[in-house]
């Protein structure tokens, strides 16, 4: 009789078998998921199309459910997201017989263990390696490269790479209920706010799609008006419009006026009389608060025109400002499409997914919360189209490091009025994606009240400060 001859497993870098071990680990241990889950990306996983695939599942979930996840959990994920029959029946064979069939001796999982920091410092080197190549063919410069080098020692230290310890003590388990240690900018519109749990986290990187003309820029300039007058110290980084032409918007949400009222073409005689009058009673509350806590960066090139920004223009700009002293709590960056990578020649996914990585590293870096306007689509006639993660402008690569994506757009019939329809594309911290009709004024930069539930007002109680604040200095005159 011949003898069976007995599968041995090849562990070394980079091999099928080691990346298959190392997402049955993923999948059976949680607290080597929950404390290596930051470290791991789908593009390690260089062995097969499948494991990419299996990967970007499993990292989501993960990332959003904060718990391993069960093999049928996983089966059910693939099979709702892989159209691709052959794709499919790959990705169940590696789920069946590589990872939940397959057993390793205690001798293999240490191994495997041992190894990931190896692993993972290897895959920071063959990017390195591929980066330098191309910037060197695109004629890249010494600091450039020497740049690239300084990340790299950055980015392969043991405590870089190294799965962080999970904190299991009770102290810090019983703080992870506790409200007062989460930092959150709130937006000021009181659907979003409860979606997000009061607001933006600090360290959080959230992008904001809409069409064209729908109010990208009027939404965020809103939420920076919004946390400047409540005390949040906010970074606004323009990188389209004009500085007057923010600071218009911040007066409209302010003074609670159309901006066309009292600015522009459409401007009329009554509407900048009311803007005056307000502003001149608000003039010495509109300096105490804004003046300490917004600070406008605009992008300016020697002949006076505003130029995109690359991500460690955005980290320098941020940086100065810490540095002189004002350390912001909210960044708003006016807006990704405008933002241009390091690394010239790429392709749009490639492009897209490198500066939603860096923003999220900045976030992190700086403990702000960072709000950043993306386009939905590219022409005024799909204004009504249902924007998803997989359709906005880019695809869905600047969606994957965001902890939050949240599109807006008009229905056909709501495009004469204020009415759009918000929705959660992704949000790390609620599982409600329930659409919603609600208003929102381009003019003011406010949101109204929600259209399906006319009992609940999503303008805040402070949505009539300035009002208030004009009243009493009426008053006392």
């Amino acid at each position: 009789m011949a003898k069976v001859k007995k599968t041995v497993n090849d562990l070394s870098l980079f091999s099928y078998d080691y990346q298959c071990s190392i997402l049955k680990l993923f999948m059976e241990s949680e607290e080597f998921a929950l404390s290596t889950i930051d470290t791991m990306d789908q593009n390690h996983f260089s062995a097969a199309p499948e494991l990419r695939k299996i990967a970007a599942i499993i990292k989501e979930k993960i990332s959003k459910l904060n718990r391993s996840v069960s093999y049928n959990e996983l089966e059910v994920w693939l099979k709702t997201t892989i159209d691709d029959a052959i794709t499919l029946e790959n990705c169940m064979a590696i789920v069946n017989d590589k990872m939940k069939g397959c057993k390793f001796n205690q001798a293999e999982l240490q191994t495997i263990k041992e190894e990931y920091h190896n692993f993972l410092i290897a895959m920071e080197t063959v990017k390195l390696g591929n980066e330098i190549a191309e910037r060197n063919k695109n004629g890249a410069s010494k600091d450039d490269i020497v740049y690239l080098f300084k990340q790299y020692d950055e980015k392969t230290t043991f405590d870089e790479v190294t799965a962080r310890a999970v904190d299991t003590s009770k102290e810090h388990l019983d703080s992870l209920a506790d409200d007062d240690n989460c930092e959150v900018v709130p937006t000021g519109c009181k659907v979003l706010d409860d979606r997000l749990g009061g607001g933006m986290r600090k360290g959080d990187f959230g992008i904001f799609v809409a069409g064209t003309g729908i109010g990208k820029t009027c939404v965020t300039s809103g939420f920076a008006a919004y946390a400047a007058w409540h005390g949040y110290k906010v970074a606004h980084i323009i990188l389209e419009d004009k500085p007057d032409d923010i600071d218009a918007k911040y007066m409209g949400y302010l003074l609670n006026l159309p901006v066309n009222s009292f600015r522009g073409k459409q401007s009329t005689p009554e509407g900048k009389a009311e803007y005056r009058r307000k502003k001149d009673l608000l003039q010495a509350e509109l300096d105490k608060r804004l003046g300490k806590n917004l600070v406008k960066i605009s992008a300016i090139d020697k002949d006076k025109k505003i130029h995109p920004m690359t991500t460690r223009d955005i980290d320098n700009e941020l940086t100065k400002l810490e540095n002189k002293g004002f350390i912001p709590d909210l960044v708003i960056i006016d807006y990704f499409d405008r933002i241009r990578p390091l690394v010239r020649n790429l392709e749009i996914h490639q492009k897209d997914q490198i500066i939603a990585d860096e923003l999220n590293e900045i976030a992190v870096n700086h403990n702000v919360a960072m709000w950043v306007p993306s386009q939905g689509n590219k022409t005024v006639q799909d204004r009504a189209t249902k924007i998803n993660i997989s359709n906005m402008s880019g695809g869905a690569w600047k969606g994957f490091t965001a902890q939050i994506v949240i599109s807006m757009q008009k229905n056909m019939e709501d495009l004469s009025t204020n009415v759009a329809t918000v929705q959660m594309l992704k949000n790390r911290y609620n599982n409600d994606f329930t659409p919603i009709a609600i208003e929102f004024d381009n003019g003011t930069c406010r949101f109204g009240e929600q259209i399906n539930d006319d009992s609940a007002i999503y303008g805040d109680d402070s949505a009539e400060v300035a009002d208030q604040v004009y009243d009493e200095n009426r008053r006392k005159k």
